[in-house]
């Protein structure tokens, strides 16, 4: 809706807004942070700015790596026992 719009100050606002209660809500994280993250990046790109976009995505690529970090550490660890 606001992509298509000129007014990009409140389309601006509102996303960060969202994307701020979801993440003090959920945490850096959760799918339900992630997908307005994206949303984010995606009308930055929109609006043709590419540093604010970058900006986003370098943050989003280093939570993702973070989570994935965290992740492997709470696998278990297997042994393998010889026959």
């Amino acid at each position: 809706m606001y992509k298509k719009r000129d007014d990009y100050t409140e389309a601006e606002q509102r996303p960060h807004e969202f994307f701020e209660g979801r993440y003090s809500q959920l945490g850096s994280t959760h799918p339900h942070t992630i997908e307005p993250w994206h949303t984010l990046i995606g009308l930055q790109e929109a609006w043709n700015k590419p540093e604010k976009a970058k900006e986003w995505r370098v943050e989003l690529s280093q939570t993702k790596a973070l989570t994935e970090r965290q992740s492997d550490r709470r696998l278990p660890l297997v042994h393998q026992t010889s026959a």
